[in-house]
C-alpha cells in the first residue's frame, strides 16, 4: 500500500523544483496530481523524470536540497535533546530552580517566533540567570568540551577522554582551540 499523503521529501522537491525553475506551477500541479492518484507509489521526482520535466542535473539539485533538509531537522531533533538535557542537568546539580529555566525557555521561544536562533545556555547567561562558566561545566562534564578549527571554523564535540594531543581537526589537521562564542550545541563533528 503506497503512501496516502505527500511526504516531507516530495514536499522539498516541489519547492526546489520550481525555485530552480525546471517546473512550472501547471507542470507541478499536473505532477502532483498524478502522484496522488498513484497513491504514492513513486516519488514526485520519479513521476516528474518521468514525464521528462526533469533531466539529471535538475535531479542531482533537488536531491542535494533534500539532504540538506535531512539534515538540518536532524541537527535540529539532537538540539532538542541536547537542550533538554542541559536544563535537566542545571535543576539536578541545583544551578536553577525549574522557574529559571521555565522563564529561559519562554524567552528563547519567543526570540524564535523573531527567527533568532539563539541557544538556551546562551538564554540563561544573557539573562544573569547562569553564568557562562556554569553552563560550560554542565556540558562539558555530559560531553566533553566543544572545541573549533582555527583555519577551517569547524566546530567538534571533544570527548574528555581526548588525549591533548590527540585534539587535532579531522579534516585539515589543525590544532583545536577552546570556542570564541559560547555555540553551546551545534557541532559539525567529534573527536574522541
Amino acid at each position: 500500500m503506497g503512501r496516502s499523503a505527500v511526504s516531507p521529501d516530495d514536499h522539498v522537491c516541489a519547492r526546489a523544483a520550481v525555485a530552480l525553475g525546471v517546473v512550472s506551477y501547471p507542470q507541478l500541479r499536473e505532477c502532483l496530481h498524478a502522484l496522488k492518484c498513484e497513491g504514492g507509489e513513486r516519488s514526485l521526482a520519479a513521476i516528474m523524470l518521468d514525464k521528462g520535466l526533469l533531466d539529471e542535473a535538475a535531479l542531482g539539485e533537488i536531491a542535494r536540497v533534500q539532504r540538506r533538509r535531512k539534515d538540518k531537522r536532524a541537527k535540529s531533533a539532537s538540539k532538542d535533546d541536547d537542550e533538554h538535557a542541559l536544563r535537566t542537568a542545571m535543576i539536578e546539580k541545583h544551578v536553577l530552580s525549574p522557574a529559571a529555566i521555565e522563564d529561559a525557555v519562554l524567552e528563547k521561544q519567543r526570540l524564535a517566533r523573531k527567527h533568532l536562533d539563539i541557544h538556551l545556555g546562551e538564554v540563561l547567561i544573557t539573562q544573569g540567570a547562569a553564568s557562562a562558566e556554569a553552563v560550560r561545566d554542565i556540558l562539558r562534564g555530559r560531553r566533553g568540551e566543544i572545541m573549533r578549527c582555527g583555519r577551517c571554523d569547524m566546530h567538534f564535540h571533544v570527548g574528555s577522554g581526548a588525549a591533548e594531543g590527540r585534539r587535532h581537526c579531522p579534516r585539515c589537521r589543525e590544532a583545536l582551540v577552546p570556542v570564541r562564542f559560547l555555540r553551546l550545541v551545534e557541532a559539525d563533528g567529534e573527536v574522541k
